[in-house]
Parts: structure tokens; sequence; C-alpha cells
């Protein structure tokens, strides 16, 4: 059959990202901050009166996003010198079980040594107005902007957006293999530094799919909604971690690359804006498919039908439509 001119379709009006407010409203039981940049730095001695000076090793000097559970500051740390984000769960919020999330959110970061994914130097517990609040410093993205910010303040093209998609991709792949679910992408998740480097960050609603760190350290009941409502798989959506696989990062990622080209969210499962390409509305079709077992069976695979799509290959999206 033949294809499409697709590397050279313009791409559909950007609407912007409308769900941004909504994000902050449909965020359930959440533990991720909402990231924002530039950091709002403030002079010394001006400080907000629930802004610490001091964290530990840590000299803050600004804010970077606050949101559901905690709030992430920007930092000095003086032995190394260098800058760094550092995230503190709120005050009165540190319950035994955002301890037990905090720590598991340490501990998965630690795992995941890979160059799109934001690095985690060490974790601790800060005590501030009586309250024990946990700590950890992580890699501080310079000048970072959401993957959608980003694509639309560059203008960048259709071949450029699905260049910066695969390195992503890549990242939760790495994810992947060393058992973790990320369970939380969307475009606020997912940093773009100056250099256009992409940086995934919040793992913190991981679910390991090594069922001994998933026993000791998350006990996520049944029930429990964890995530990003409009980004969110159907069956993660039914609140049963046991439903839960890496496909439903794939379903995530259908959500975030179908905002990523065309400015807005899908309409609805598997309904994608018709001013795309044909054989993207069918890789993005696949990958919103509501039953696990019919979207794409890894992040792996959704990747190389980008990659054929790119080659102007025949994709396999398009043999199962």
């Amino acid at each position: 059959m033949p294809h499409d001119d697709h590397l050279d379709a313009t791409l559909p009006p950007d609407h912007g990202d409308q769900d941004t407010m909504d994000t902050l409203d449909t965020s359930v039981t959440g533990d991720s901050p909402v990231p924002s940049t530039p950091s709002h730095p403030f002079t010394p001695g001006q400080e907000p009166a629930s802004v610490p000076e001091q964290i530990g090793p840590y000299r803050i000097t600004g804010i970077i996003g606050s949101g559901g559970m905690g709030t992430v500051y920007e930092a000095t740390q003086e032995q190394p010198k260098r800058r760094v984000a550092l995230k503190v769960v709120k005050a009165g919020q540190a319950s035994e079980s955002a301890k037990r999330r905090f720590k598991f959110e340490v501990q998965t970061l630690a795992k995941l040594q890979h160059r799109g994914i934001a690095g985690v130097y060490e974790a601790g517990i800060y005590t501030g107005g009586g309250h024990e609040q946990p700590f950890f410093a992580m890699e501080y993205i310079p000048g970072a902007r959401s993957l959608t910010d980003y694509a639309k303040d560059e203008d960048l093209d259709l071949k450029s957006r699905l260049d910066l998609f695969m390195q992503i991709c890549d990242a939760i792949h790495h994810g992947h293999q060393k058992g973790i679910i990320h369970r939380d992408l969307k475009p606020e998740n997912i940093l773009v530094d100056r250099d256009g480097n992409p940086k995934i960050i919040d793992f913190g609603i991981a679910r390991a799919t090594d069922a001994d760190i998933a026993v000791t350290t998350m006990q996520t009941s049944v029930g429990q909604i964890l995530g990003t409502l409009q980004y969110m798989s159907p069956e993660q959506c039914l609140g049963d971690p046991d439903l839960i696989d890496t496909r439903a990062d794939v379903y995530s990622l259908g959500v975030t690359l179908h905002q990523l080209l065309s400015g807005q969210l899908p309409a609805t499962n598997g309904a994608v804006s018709a001013a795309l390409p044909e054989d993207l509305r069918c890789i993005l079709s696949k990958a919103l498919q509501s039953a696990p077992d019919k979207r794409y069976s890894s992040v792996a695979a959704f990747t190389d039908d980008v990659k054929r799509f790119l080659g102007r290959h025949p994709v396999q999206a398009r043999q199962d439509s």
C-alpha cells in the first residue's frame, strides 16, 4: 500500500497544554510534585515563612514546584559543589505509608542508571516544625521545560518530535528491564533540558514487578488509584495493582505522544486526531487500545513501529488494524 509523504506533514494546530489545570485536580493520591520551570528564587531574608533555609547539607535557593504530597526546591550542596533538586514531603503528610512510598522512590531511582532518567544522589529525613519530612536530592535539570512546552517553544517539526519521543521510550524501556513500571507518565513528568535532552522524573508511584519489592515496600491496596486520570490506562483506573503491567506505560505514552503531536488529548480510547498521517493514527490507535493484549506488547515494540514510520516502512499497527 502506498504511503503518505508523512514526514513532510504539517502538524495539527497546537491547542496548548489544556490538561495542565485539570491534571492538578485529578491526580488521585499521587506523590509527584508538579514541576515548574524556571524555579522561583528568593532573596535571603525574604523567603516565604514555610520555606526552610537549610535541609541537611543543602541550602535552599528557590522553589521549583509543589503539588500532591511534595515540594521540590532548588538547592545548593557544598560538598561536592553542585545544584540539586530537593524533593520533600509536605509537613504533616508524612504518614508511614508516605514514608514507605518515598523510600521506594529513592530505591527505584537508584536502580535506574540511564541518561534519560533523572539521577538520585541521597535521601534522608528532615525534621521541620516538629514533623519528620522525608527528602531526597536528585539531579538538577538546567533550563527544564515539560515535554509539550519544549516542543511548542522550539517549534519542533514532526520528525524532531518523534525523535525526542523515541529517546523517552528508550529511558522507560530501561526502567521496565529493571522491573519498574512508572505508572504516571505525562508531559509534566518528562522534562527537557536546555540542550534538548529528555529526563524522566517521578518514579514515586511506580510498582516494582519484582514481587519481593512490591510486598516489602509498597503494599498498594486494591481500590487505591495512583496516577493522573487523563493519562491512565483503563486497567489502572480500576485501582487493582495486580492488573497492571508494563503495557499500562505503553498506554500513557500513547496519550503523551498524541498530545505531543496534536496539541490535545485523544477524545476517547483509540480515537486519535484525524489531522495526523494515517500510519501515525494506526500507531496511536494501537497504543491506546482499552484491552492491554491489543496494545503493543512492550515500549520497545511501540518504538520499533515509530522507527518504521520514520523510515517509510510498513508499520505493524497498520497490519493489525
